[in-house]
């Protein structure tokens, strides 16, 4: 029999004498919109509202703001607690507290902390190796197709009402489309390329090592598009940029001139090597 979410945070709870354990409604890459299989709060509570945090603990809660108060009664097998986390975590006097650090932002996090040592909460770090299983495939397998827009020849997307008029003897849109970024209409639809992007950005950071991991602005430097979230076209990816190196961590077979692509899980080893670099 398959071991439930609830069950393997119980272990953890056990395992490290916790008092608590947290759920955020995220995923590594801290994204708005997650794939189903990123979904713990709504594997292990089946509230399914994008804001929600579970306390599992010997009296587990969810917690959400007041637009899904309505929606959380109804479908949340925990009780419904109406203020923040920190709140909950102080009025029931838990002393050991954790969570998976890899889903909340530093900015999170630190007033977390700060919120933790005023009350002397402890915070233990635990490592959470839960991979969520659906039935349906769809939820377990993402599509591996990268769209490369510099492929995509503007021009081929400009129509005219009249066929006698085109870009060349209208002024009025050539400069419509220069204000947006497109001086070009025999370039690409993205009005850019990357290997000038990353010279733009190269100049901006001056030195210093670049981490990304927002998928979509990762997605906006290569000028590439994926499939890996619904209804967001995204692809799960870290990306550094050195002097001298651009690193691209993803399991998507893309080739790009002067990036090199590493497999996605050598992200946090390669971290390890550029501590003493200015980031």
């Amino acid at each position: 029999m398959n071991q439930t979410l609830e069950e393997y945070v119980r272990e953890i709870i056990d395992k490290h004498s916790l008092d608590c354990y947290v759920i955020f409604n995220s995923d590594i890459h801290l994204n708005e919109y997650i794939r189903k299989k990123d979904m713990r709060v709504l594997q292990i509570s089946n509230f399914s509202g994008s804001n929600g945090t579970v306390v599992i603990s010997k009296e587990p809660c969810l917690i959400t703001d007041s637009r899904y108060y309505i929606q959380a009664q109804n479908q949340s097998r925990f009780p419904l607690f109406k203020d923040k986390l920190s709140a909950y975590i102080i009025l029931k006097q838990y002393k050991k507290v954790s969570f998976d650090t890899k889903t909340i932002s530093s900015t999170r996090f630190k007033k977390l902390m700060e919120t933790f040592s005023e009350n002397s909460i402890e915070f233990v770090e635990t490592e959470f190796k839960f991979d969520i299983k659906f039935e349906d495939d769809q939820y377990n397998s993402l599509s591996n197709e990268i769209v490369y827009l510099e492929q995509y020849n503007l021009k081929s997307y400009l129509h005219f009402s009249d066929a006698s008029e085109g870009l060349e003897y209208d002024p009025a849109i050539k400069e419509y489309l220069s204000s947006l970024g497109f001086n070009n209409i025999d370039g690409n639809v993205t009005g850019s390329h990357y290997q000038d992007k990353i010279k733009r950005i190269r100049n901006i950071v001056d030195g210093k090592v670049l981490i990304i991991t927002e998928l979509d602005t990762i997605g906006w430097v290569l000028n590439l598009r994926g499939f890996d979230i619904e209804f967001n076209p995204v692809f799960f990816s870290f990306l550094i940029l050195t002097k001298d190196e651009v690193l691209l961590f993803t399991d998507k077979d893309i080739a790009l001139d002067m990036v090199k692509v590493l497999p996605y899980n050598e992200f946090e080893r390669y971290l390890e090597t550029i501590v003493e670099c200015p980031v």
